[in-house]
């Protein structure tokens, strides 16, 4: 399933900065994590030579988190040549798409399926266009399409990421002091509804709060046992659903979270936004990874032969079609590790880091 996927998710230097490796002159070649991910279970993994680890189309369809192209939904914006400080990265979102690389991989995996269900599931709004005035500046914000479906895998996964991602990272915002009890009642308890607390054995909303803010020295241990409780909760609000839209089970079927607990769901999430994500400490720190990511990319294509490491280079060495160097370039950078990443742009852009004797 997607397990096998998340071991390899690209980029290491984080999921927020993949993004930024769409933002190309031409704005042709894209990037997109979850596009990544199965071009690394497909082509890039050394397993099995051109076949990456050789997984099965059951496998790989749960790693298929949008079923749709790159280039059916991309909405570019019209490259400017603008400095590095000035780049809005906001315009640079990637869409929720697989890789135009991977095309004949995913025709693989959906072969088995009937035709009226490959068209179905691939289906996706239509993205709509940028529109500038002729100084350059933006008039219309274009928009990346969307896919409509995704497998019974995904969905599954999906659940489970959101609600890991959810109260985990409320337990860290709460251990760490960024989230506090009035965040708590406030914004997350105020959506807890009293009957479905009651269904599913959570404790009151005064003992969670107690359980998660009280001190002492079993306080960790408390807090621990409220968070066990609040993964329960959500666990048990998810059902299976029928679509009905298809032929195949593995796509007609869904799992979701029920009214309440998606309620509350997307309740820890906004405190998570809004107390740890877009706070200052962490925005100044993506900002920066996001200059030292594109400039470190910009470096290795001005001369990829020369800067690229490894059997990348080799690659690059074998082709003629500009686009194709960009797409090694990025399977370079993020494949790498934060460490190596921010090692490789000292030696590149700061005096007096790194020496040839350093191993790359």
């Amino acid at each position: 399933m997607r397990v096998a996927g998340r071991r390899y998710a690209p980029p290491e230097m984080g999921w927020s900065d993949s993004g930024k490796l769409l933002h190309r002159r031409d704005g042709q070649v894209g990037f997109e994590g979850n596009g990544q991910t199965l071009r690394l279970l497909t082509s890039l993994e050394a397993h099995t030579p051109g076949y990456g680890l050789d997984l099965a189309r059951r496998t790989l369809l749960g790693v298929l988190k949008y079923p749709v192209a790159y280039s059916s939904v991309a909405s570019r914006p019209v490259p400017r040549q603008v400095p590095l400080f000035s780049i809005n990265w906001q315009m640079w979102k990637p869409p929720k798409c697989y890789l135009d690389t991977e095309v004949d991989w995913v025709s693989w995996i959906l072969e088995p399926l009937s035709s009226k269900d490959r068209e179905q599931f691939q289906s996706h709004t239509l993205p709509t266009a940028w529109e500038v005035t002729d100084s350059g500046a933006t008039r219309t914000t274009g928009k990346h399409g969307k896919s409509h479906c995704k497998s019974l895998d995904c969905s599954v996964m999906d659940v489970a990421d959101e609600i890991a991602y959810g109260v985990h990272d409320f337990e860290d915002g709460v251990a760490l002091r960024l989230i506090t009890r009035k965040d708590w009642e406030e914004s997350v308890a105020n959506e807890c509804d009293v009957a479905w607390a009651e269904s599913v054995e959570m404790p009151s909303i005064n003992e969670l709060s107690e359980m998660l803010f009280g001190e002492g020295s079993d306080a960790s241990a408390r807090r621990k046992r409220a968070i066990g409780s609040l993964v329960n909760a959500l666990v048990a609000l998810v059902e299976i659903r029928a679509d009905d839209a298809f032929d195949c089970p593995l796509l007609n079927y869904r799992a979701v979270f029920l009214e309440e607990a998606k309620r509350f769901q997307s309740a820890l999430q906004r405190v998570i936004q809004d107390r740890i994500i877009r706070t200052p400490s962490v925005q100044t720190l993506e900002y920066r990874d996001q200059i030292n990511l594109l400039a470190l990319f910009r470096a290795i294509e001005s001369d990829p032969t020369s800067l690229l490491g490894g059997a990348f280079r080799r690659k690059a060495a074998e082709i003629n079609d500009p686009n194709d160097y960009l797409r090694i370039i990025c399977d370079y950078v993020s494949g790498m590790t934060y460490e190596y990443a921010t090692k490789m742009f000292e030696r590149l852009y700061v005096s007096r880091h790194g020496t040839v004797f350093d191993r790359l």
